[in-house]
């Protein structure tokens, strides 16, 4: 019953105003649509990390914008959870590390034309992304203690 009663209200309409969209454009009608929708092409915004990280001209500024956003916090949060607690810091540096790694890897184009990508890329080669963050806190931990005795 319900769809007997939609095809005759569509079927009722004008074959230009088909329950009330305005299929023809004409100047009145997309002016009068501008003015109410409140969203455009231009008005979208773009997602505030993504524009910060092209829009850098150094991998550190980059760098900086990937590692201080909520998603990034989170992953590093998660890898260290079992991280005693003296290590837990270490160990969310060293994971930040080796995610960026990993996404600088994933994206080299992206990251390819900015100041320092270079240095950045050969500090990454010299990193285990493999090793767990937590293995390689503790790790670092050991080493300090074997040094300071």
């Amino acid at each position: 019953m319900l769809r007997l009663s939609t095809v005759l209200v569509l079927c009722s309409c004008p074959a230009d105003r088909v329950a009330g969209l305005g299929l023809r454009r004409d100047s009145a009608d997309a002016t009068a649509t501008n003015k109410w929708w409140p969203f455009n092409s231009q008005s979208q915004a773009v997602p505030a990390a993504k524009a910060t990280v092209e829009g850098a001209v150094s991998i550190e500024s980059a760098k900086d914008a990937v590692l201080m956003s909520a998603a990034f916090g989170r992953k590093t949060a998660a890898l260290c959870r079992d991280a005693p607690d003296d290590e837990r810091r270490r160990c969310r540096q060293l994971a930040g590390q080796r995610i960026f790694c990993t996404l600088l890897k994933r994206h080299e184009k992206r990251y390819r034309g900015m100041s320092g990508a270079a240095q950045e890329k050969a500090k990454c080669a010299n990193i285990d992304i493999m090793e767990e963050a937590t293995e390689a806190a503790n790790d670092e931990k050991l080493q300090r203690e074997a040094a300071e005795a």
